[in-house]
């Protein structure tokens, strides 16, 4: 598979040295050079500044970093700051429950998580052409994000997390918010408001795909 001449130089990051080696191959099968990360990794900004000495073009990045003294974060926080900084990147994950975990605001930033099985050239490739799309504003309809109103249904009991319904997405289905994603709003759960905005990508067909950001009262 021809790959295009801007993924030349491929960083994988995983914590597991025979995974590494196995998305590797795969890197190499998109005719891109494989550069595997075996950390420690102490600090996203100083590995960003690695991958720029390394010619780096785009980063292939496991979900769970934080085992066998890997990293200090896991991988749903350093694929969404690399987005942000304008590198490719696609998030790889063998669990299941990764849509429980994976902050919905940090999703905004991470247009494809893709499941172990599926590490295969041609989806690597299509994620970062993916990347490269949004960064230019050119959204897939699933992708795109558009203000919208979000109604908060319940709150958990150690008020980690609400259940919300976003009337232009579904209004009968519920989902699952970490508190987190809107804490710079310093809201009051005892005067919890029912309604907010926030931008949604309310074109997405599941609610695994479904982010919010930007979150206004």
């Amino acid at each position: 598979m021809a790959s295009s001449v801007a993924f030349a130089n491929v960083a994988v990051v995983d914590d597991e040295p025979e995974a590494r080696k196995a998305y590797g191959l795969a890197i190499e099968d998109m005719d891109s050079i494989p550069i595997l990360e075996n950390g420690p990794i102490r600090s996203i900004e100083m590995y960003k500044k690695k991958l720029q000495n390394l010619n780096v073009n785009a980063v292939f990045c496991d979900y769970h970093l934080k085992k066998h003294d890997y990293a200090t974060f896991n991988g749903d926080e350093l694929a969404s700051q690399l987005y942000q900084s304008h590198i490719p990147v696609v998030l790889c994950t063998n669990y299941t429950d990764w849509d429980l975990s994976v902050l919905r605001t940090r999703r905004r930033f991470i247009p494809e998580v893709i499941p172990y099985e599926d590490a295969e050239p041609k989806t690597i490739l299509n994620a970062f052409q993916q990347c490269v799309a949004e960064f230019s504003g050119n959204f897939r309809d699933t992708r795109r994000p558009w203000r919208t109103l979000v109604r908060i249904e319940e709150i958990s009991e150690s008020k980690d997390y609400v259940y919300v319904v976003v009337p232009g997405w579904n209004v009968h289905k519920k989902i699952r918010v970490q508190t987190e994603s809107f804490s710079q709003l310093r809201l009051s759960f005892d005067r919890l408001p029912t309604r907010l905005f926030a931008k949604v990508n309310i074109g997405a067909i599941s609610d695994e795909q479904i982010y919010f950001c930007e979150w206004e009262l």
